[in-house]
């Protein structure tokens, strides 16, 4: 029985992810996982669009932060997210173009943002698209919706913390959590139907949100340009 709903969940995980790509900037990248992408026989370095422009390394890692509800004195998971995004030359270069400036006084209003005291980061604005920057991005959206999903899902569900039996995945749910990444964005009814789909075959309400949030985190099309 377990072994089914695996093998569901996996099909409409992936059933999920090509809907979701079409609904995004154009891209022949169909899997955001590379171990996904060699499980069933796809080759994503060779389909992949090398030229298209994808987000700087701080507007990834802010998302990833605001999404799961990290704050300041969450140490641990801020030190993981700058170590797994913000310091990886997957990332492309330095400076988020989103963010550096400079006050009437030449000062620079978001020092990290130029990264001096960085090492290991390659120069410029901005990234070229790579699989692995998204792999990257997998790992650590299913890391963080193992250990941060209360503090995500606080911000879709009132009282989620002190609920004990949690709602079932809805469509205005879907559409918060999808906002979470595509800020002021609004997903289509397929992309929703999609989505709830893909947490129908969780084995309570807590694993299908999981799955959800999951599915939206590593689609890549909330990264690009």
């Amino acid at each position: 029985m377990i072994q089914a709903l695996d093998g569901m969940r996996t099909g409409l995980l992936i059933a999920g992810l090509f809907l979701l790509g079409g609904c995004f900037q154009q891209t022949s990248l169909q899997f955001s996982d590379l171990k996904a992408a060699q499980k069933y026989n796809r080759a994503p370095a060779a389909e992949y669009d090398v030229n298209a422009l994808v987000a700087p390394r701080g507007y990834v890692e802010s998302v990833l932060l605001q999404a799961f509800g990290i704050p300041v004195s969450d140490a641990s998971t801020r030190e993981y997210l700058k170590t797994k995004i913000y310091l990886r030359g997957e990332f492309g270069g330095e400076c988020d173009f989103y963010a550096a400036s400079e006050t009437n006084d030449k000062l620079t209003e978001f020092p990290r943002e130029i990264c001096d005291d960085e090492k290991g980061l390659t120069t410029g604005a901005g990234a070229i698209s790579n699989p692995a920057r998204f792999a990257l991005v997998s790992e650590a959206c299913e890391s963080l919706a193992t250990s941060k999903l209360d503090s995500a899902m606080a911000q879709v569900v009132s009282n989620w913390s002190s609920i004990a039996v949690k709602p079932a995945p809805d469509a205005a749910g879907v559409v918060k959590v999808y906002q979470l990444f595509h800020r002021g964005a609004v997903p289509g009814d397929q992309v929703i139907q999609a989505l709830l789909s893909t947490g129908q075959v969780s084995l309570n309400s807590t694993e299908a949100w999981r799955s959800i949030l999951i599915n939206i985190c590593i689609s890549p099309g909330w990264q690009f340009l």
